[in-house]
This record gives structure tokens, C-alpha cells and sequence, in this order.
């Protein structure tokens, strides 16, 4: 009985994920609530859908993708996240690479993940985020050319939010 013990302690200690494979064969067996886990030959992918109030259509919120080499890409709504923002969970020792090379880095990832909404945004990334649907509003095939005009008007006047020398456009 004392060998059995000694030996789930042991593995609680390993924290090293060495490999993708390793990752992916022991993510299913790990507690990644409330994210839903979708696993692909290349990442896997984890997401946290949001019911909708509204429309009572379900929405993504926030995801996070882990490819082969362990990096890490983290989205809220529609906008890859800086992963700056990050860096005090997923920085390596040596300070170069965002990754996820240890258990505790994914667990940590998905407990801060989970309480993440728009108060945790900055200025700059709400307005990223209107900056993204507008561009893919103007992907419709349905707008007439005022309409286009419009959208690109407002797209400009919200990057002109996150730059440092404003210059407009004739």
C-alpha cells in the first residue's frame, strides 16, 4: 500500500510536459473546466463558450490553442491576445519563450482564463475587438458601396485610437 502511495506522489511531482504527445495523451485525463477540449492531430484547441442571452446563441469567449512546439495562442471573442499578457504564467526560466512545458504553467493558464470577460481588457484591445468585426462585416458580400464607406470611415477613425501620430486618410 505504501509503494502505491509513494508512487501517485511521485507522479503528482512530475511537472514536466516533455513532449506534444505526452500533453496530449495526459490533457484529457487533467480537470480543464469550463473549457472544452478539441484535440487535433497539430494542437489542441480549448475553449469556453458563453450562452447567449440575446440571441440564445452560444458564443465563443475565450480560447486557447497548444501546438506541437507547446506555444501557447490565447483569443478572446474574435482577437488573438498579446501574449504579453501572459508572460507572469508562461515565461520559461530562461526568459525567451512563452510556453507551456509544465502542468502548473496549463492550470494556472486555465484558472486565469476562466474569469476572463471585457473588464479584463484594455482600451486598446476593446478597440481591437471593434476593429475586427468591422473588417469582417465588410467581408459581406450584402453591403452596398454607402455602407462600405461608413464602415470604413469608422474602422479608420478606431485605429486612429491606438496610434501615437494621428494621420487621416483624404
Amino acid at each position: 500500500m505504501l509503494a502505491m502511495d509513494e508512487e501517485k506522489f511521485r507522479k503528482w511531482c512530475e511537472d514536466d510536459i516533455s513532449s506534444f504527445g505526452i500533453f496530449k495523451t495526459e490533457v484529457l485525463k487533467r480537470n480543464a473546466n469550463p473549457f472544452i477540449t478539441a484535440v487535433n492531430e497539430d494542437y489542441i484547441l480549448f475553449f469556453k463558450l458563453r450562452d447567449g442571452k440575446i440571441t440564445k446563441c452560444p458564443t465563443i469567449t475565450v480560447s486557447f490553442k497548444v501546438p506541437r512546439n507547446l506555444d501557447v495562442n490565447v483569443f478572446y471573442k474574435n482577437m488573438e491576445l498579446p501574449l504579453d499578457n501572459f508572460k507572469w504564467i508562461l515565461q520559461t526560466e530562461d526568459g525567451q519563450f512563452l510556453k507551456c512545458e509544465r502542468w502548473t504553467k496549463f492550470e494556472n493558464l486555465v484558472s486565469h482564463l476562466q474569469s476572463y470577460n471585457d473588464d479584463s481588457l484594455d482600451v486598446g484591445e476593446r478597440s481591437m475587438l471593434l476593429i475586427n468585426f468591422l473588417k469582417e462585416a465588410l467581408d459581406s458580400d450584402t453591403l452596398d458601396a454607402e455602407k462600405v464607406f461608413k464602415i470604413k470611415f469608422s474602422l479608420e477613425q478606431l485605429e486612429l485610437l491606438l496610434e501615437y501620430q494621428i494621420r487621416y486618410s483624404n
